[in-house]
């Protein structure tokens, strides 16, 4: 089969998605073609997102997804991509969303996690609460099905009144890992804090692949993101850090703060009592 180089049109994607979501349960796959799945599975990382921008591999908030094999290569051909991280088959969002604009409203907002964060109003260097919100996310079982299970994440935003940019915390207790190059790291107590970049291409839904794309894909080296009006070329700059049992996640697009700059608001966070 030829590969198909063109990321489809996501409603056609999601309609094709749901029908064989319900027949992939039954199909057996041998280990041969499970092997041959794998392979053109590991050729095909772009991954589907919202339209606004978010980190789309799943060491960071918003979900990859895995479906069964069978699935996962018919899809493949309507520019559905996919990869297993963390436990499971992978992360869905799902289930109740929240939101917040004043920060004086923050207790009740937290009061529906299962987890306490840590999340300060602002910072030294100028950045201050804009909004929040918690939302859900689902697990996906063998089959691509979502699992019963909901796990409540909170996000919140920051903006630097001066030069308007904007930064974003993550915080949950979902059970998946972190991933990526770290260039920089600090220590804060018994807690080591991360600094990665990524660069990210935001694409229209019929963009089509290049052979560039492709092989950036390839070695890791840039991740690719369906929902934007325009072609844009973003570089994310991210702290992360696992804390009391809990993952954080202080990130933002083509910031002008450095690694260093950016490590240190995320200590200031590490510091925080609960």
């Amino acid at each position: 089969m030829e590969r198909c180089r063109t990321l489809a049109d996501d409603n056609l994607a999601q309609e094709i998605k749901a029908a064989l979501q319900a027949e992939a349960a039954d199909v057996e796959v041998s280990a041969a073609a499970e092997a041959a799945l794998l392979a053109e599975l590991a050729q095909r990382r772009a991954v589907k997102s919202p339209a606004a921008k978010m980190p789309l591999s799943r060491r960071w908030p918003v979900r990859r997804f895995l479906l069964s094999f069978c699935l996962i290569f018919c899809l493949s051909c309507v520019g559905v991509f996919a990869a297993q991280t963390g436990s499971g088959r992978g992360w869905v969002s799902g289930g109740p969303n929240y939101e917040v604009n004043s920060f004086a409203k923050m207790p009740g907002l937290v009061e529906r996690l299962s987890f306490e964060p840590r999340y300060p109003q602002s910072f030294t260097n100028g950045y201050s609460f804009t909004d929040a919100h918690v939302s859900g996310v689902q697990g996906l079982d063998e089959q691509g099905r979502r699992m019963s299970h909901v796990y409540l994440e909170l996000y919140v935003n920051y903006r630097n009144p001066a030069g308007g940019e904007d930064l974003t915390l993550n915080v949950d207790n979902i059970p998946n890992g972190f991933g990526g190059q770290v260039l920089q790291t600090r220590q804060v107590g018994n807690v080591e804090l991360q600094y990665e970049e990524q660069p990210y291409k935001f694409v229209p839904p019929d963009y089509v692949l290049t052979d560039a794309d492709w092989a950036a894909l390839a070695d890791g080296s840039l991740e690719i993101s369906v929902g934007s009006d325009a072609v844009e070329n973003n570089l994310l700059k991210s702290v992360v850090w696992v804390q009391d049992g809990v993952k954080y996640h202080l990130f933002g697009f083509d910031l002008s703060l450095s690694g260093e700059e950016l490590l240190a608001m995320a200590a200031e966070i590490a510091a925080l009592e609960l």
